[in-house]
């Protein structure tokens, strides 16, 4: 395979499933797009240091993309788990070769063992500082680390506070004037216990930016990530006057291209309100719903919060003048008759169904020919050229019912099944309630990402909208469904064990039809219940502002 194909995208297409499999178990997969802009904001450099490495993900920027200069960056890494250094070193090696870079130069340097203890970096000063350091580790050497010189800022980080000891290290790391980028967990922007050392990173200035990346940011991390970037002050240099603060989750994002393209965008918009901020022009008004420069004065409160949402200003009665603000409730009433209307209206059966209806298992139904049951598979078609993305249906798009908003590699799941097709019924693997709903033709043609699964049927056997309307019986949730360790209060559905009431199909089509109205309906409720919350919230902003005032009638 080597001699046919790139050496690099078959290696980056085995990491790409590897990741995948080990997504769980504490490896990071994050797009390339949000390296590269930690890349951005930490550069530029000419020595790189990933204060926990993992498999390289966060040094390939370094290869990958050009620079000013020709000559590449001093790399250093280090990581206590051996597996994970070994592919790092095979992914940078390979690079390096396709560069034409020596392989055996003294510019690469990763080693084996834990950062924080065994510190095989300890005389180094580098330029930049980048990485994605553990999250929520309990025992990280606190008790070992109590008198160690890098606590410089703010002193010893609590036992509770990890992340803020790596944030020390990284900066311990850094020569004067030098940059860190470091993924975060949202929880290390107020957690009580880190007060005083957060107060000191804004007090001296060196904490320049904080922005908050969207849930799809990292694998496994349903509520996003914050990128800070802090920079070493150099001597006789006054603090600078404050922090850019970007909420990239409030970022409009067009939902019809690809996650890659997404992320692409939110770079390309962060890395210039970073460079507005360097060079002191101000927050562009277009950017002033996702972004703003805070003074030192203001972050330096009682709490000294630093997540981005409570920095940013909210934009939900601001958009509204009082004169539209006034017309919405007319609107809403509008939409509340129209719901009213559309209700579907049902008879009493004549003949009511009988209580002994036989039912069967999807799987049981798939053995039979009757229907076929397709998900996500990450078995390789072929790799030419693995780093292309397709739109990918998440679980989400099909709870929702909206277009595909996630990707998968160009070369899985070449067979035609893996796409979606007219009248395929999605049922998201994980869910709060058990969802399973036909296609939209927005959805037909994008393929499977990981957690859905489709039930495909014989449309002379079975008709898909009864189908999907039987599947969300309550009983079905007890039989099919376990709650799953990896989202709190969702369930994890067997697709197999689903059970379906077995009708001819003229009265399942019989029933399909009010069915499908009675889905339209249900959605456009749940619609107008979002467009009344929205309401709500814009009402009571502008009555405690007094942009309105409470009517005489």
């Amino acid at each position: 395979m080597a001699s046919q194909e790139s050496r690099v995208g078959i290696l980056e297409h085995l990491h790409s499933q590897y990741a995948t499999a080990r997504g769980t178990a504490g490896l990071t997969a994050t797009p390339a797009a949000v390296a590269g802009l930690m890349l951005d904001l930490a550069g530029p450099a000419a020595s790189v240091l990933d204060v926990a490495c993992g498999t390289g993900t966060f040094l390939r920027p370094v290869l990958e993309e050009p620079t000013a200069s020709s000559v590449l960056p001093r790399i250093l890494g280090q990581d206590s788990r051996p597996e994970y250094v070994r592919i790092a070193l095979l992914r940078l090696m390979l690079l390096r070769q396709q560069a034409g870079v020596d392989p055996d130069g003294d510019d690469l340097s990763l080693h084996v063992g834990d950062p924080l203890l065994e510190n095989a970096f300890a005389e180094e000063g580098v330029d930049a500082v980048v990485g994605s350091p553990p999250h929520g580790l309990q025992d990280w050497g606190h008790d070992r680390l109590a008198f160690d010189p890098r606590w410089g800022y703010g002193g010893p980080p609590p036992r509770t506070e990890p992340e803020l000891a790596w944030v020390q290290y990284a900066l311990a790391h850094l020569k004067p004037g030098g940059r860190a980028a470091l993924l975060m967990p949202p929880a290390a922007a107020g957690r009580p216990a880190g007060r005083r050392i957060r107060g000191e990173l804004v007090r001296r200035g060196i904490l320049r930016a904080v922005v908050a990346l969207p849930p799809t940011a990292t694998v496994g991390s349903s509520n996003g990530v914050h990128l800070w970037v802090l920079q070493r002050p150099e001597a006789a240099c006054a603090p600078e006057a404050g922090v850019l603060f970007v909420n990239g989750e409030a970022a409009p994002l067009d939902q019809r291209t690809t996650s890659r393209d997404r992320f692409e965008a939110l770079r390309r918009q962060v890395a210039a309100l970073w460079l507005s901020h360097l060079t002191g022009r101000g927050i562009p008004l277009s950017d002033s719903s996702v972004a703003r420069h805070v003074s030192l004065s203001e972050l330096l409160d009682e709490e000294i919060d630093l997540t981005p949402r409570r920095h940013v200003p909210h934009q939900d009665s601001a958009r509204y003048t009082p004169e539209a603000l006034s017309r919405l409730p007319d609107a809403i009433e509008a939409r509340l008759d129209a719901l009213k209307d559309a209700m579907p209206r049902l008879a009493r059966a004549s003949q009511p169904a009988s209580s002994d209806v036989s039912a069967a298992t999807l799987g049981d139904l798939s053995r039979t020919g009757a229907l076929s049951l397709h998900r996500y598979s990450a078995r390789a078609a072929h790799l030419d050229v693995p780093e292309q993305q397709e739109p990918a249906l998440t679980s989400q798009d099909v709870i929702t019912g909206r277009p595909a908003s996630g990707s998968v590699p160009v070369g899985l799941n070449d067979e035609p099944t893996a796409r979606v097709q007219a009248r395929d019924i999605l049922v998201p693997a994980i869910a709060k309630t058990l969802v399973a709903r036909v296609a939209t033709d927005e959805q037909i043609g994008a393929r499977l990402g990981p957690g859905v699964h489709v039930v495909r049927v014989d449309p002379n056997l079975l008709d898909p909208w009864f189908v999907a309307s039987a599947l969300t019986r309550p009983e079905n949730a007890t039989k099919a469904a376990r709650t799953s360790a990896t989202a709190s209060g969702a369930l994890r559905i067997d697709v197999r064990r689903l059970h379906l009431p077995l009708l001819p199909i003229d009265a399942q089509r019989r029933r399909s039809e009010a069915l499908r109205r009675l889905a339209r309906w249900e959605a456009e409720l749940a619609r107008t219940a979002e467009a009344g919350h929205e309401l709500a919230q814009a009402l009571t902003r502008a009555l405690v502002d007094g942009a309105l005032a409470p009517s005489d009638d």
